[in-house]
């Protein structure tokens, strides 16, 4: 399919169709517009710039970077919504490429076609690099997607963890799925039955889980002979505290808040099986 482009310049401006970045309904309400996404390609056909849309969302507040050509310009549209006591809405509009000319020969859009599927392809061929990739990451994990038989609980701290070491490779997440294994070829005893409760719950706060559930503690002693690799847990105790506190720093508090639910579930797991 021939792009819609617009020329500036030695550049050209290109549609490349309707976002990739889904909208909830309140963010597309707001918008107004059709979000879609561009690409600026230089007059040997590499593109210099891309144009996508980006949603976020923090504490009470969704938000949306969005583009559109109007007339002559194309604008960035900057969308926010807060949620607090009232519903309020913040909308910015910068103009980020001036003089824009379309493009009506017949020739020049099957020319960019031709490049921007090429850029395709590049993207395509770096995004199942980046799969291989994590999936190697995980397999180096030993006991990374072996069933243990712990429960649900456990199973799903190890998903969790699993998707955050192929999609972004943090050495926190790839301690607390290493740590997840220890426990799974670990003696089954009362406390650390108790213990790998309180860490599958701690994983699961730490991968910002939406649906966890609190473990209550039992009460049963700690072992005499706890697991050799029980002094992992506290250095993961204080790098999730060390972490909690970055994350305040730049304001994500609610991230910050589920480290620190997870360093209390991580030492709990620690004082289950040492006292």
């Amino acid at each position: 399919m021939k792009p819609r482009a617009w020329h500036r310049e030695s550049s050209f401006l290109c549609d490349l169709g309707p976002a990739q970045e889904a909208l909830v309904t309140d963010l597309a309400r707001e918008l107004a517009f059709e979000p879609r996404d561009y690409v600026l390609v230089d007059a040997a056909g590499a593109v210099t710039r891309r144009y996508r849309v980006q949603v976020y969302s923090i504490e009470e507040e969704l938000g949306v970077t969005a583009f559109l050509v109007a007339g002559p310009e194309f604008r960035e549209v900057a969308v926010r919504i807060f949620y607090g006591r009232t519903y309020r809405v913040s909308r910015e509009e910068t103009v980020v490429l001036g003089g824009l000319r379309e493009v009506t020969d017949a020739k020049t859009p099957g020319f960019l076609s031709g490049f921007l599927a090429q850029d395709q392809k590049r993207l395509e061929d770096a995004a199942a690099r980046a799969r291989r990739e994590g999936e190697a990451r995980v397999a180096a994990i030993p006991g990374s997607t072996f069933d243990p038989g712990l429960g649900k609980a456990y199973l799903r701290a190890q998903d969790q963890l699993r998707k955050r070491v192929r999609s972004y490779g943090l050495r926190l997440d790839e301690l607390m799925l290493e740590v997840l294994g220890r426990f799974g070829s670990a003696p089954r005893t009362p406390s650390l039955l108790q213990a790998v409760q309180h860490y599958a719950e701690g994983c699961l706060h730490a991968a910002f889980d939406s649906g966890v559930e609190s473990t209550r503690a039992s009460g049963v002693a700690p072992d005499p002979n706890p697991p050799e690799w029980t002094g992992l847990l506290e250095g993961l105790h204080r790098k999730l505290l060390a972490d909690a506190q970055g994350q305040e720093d730049v304001d994500a508090l609610q991230n910050a808040a589920a480290y620190r639910r997870a360093a209390e579930c991580i030492d709990r797991a620690r004082r289950c099986l040492i006292g």
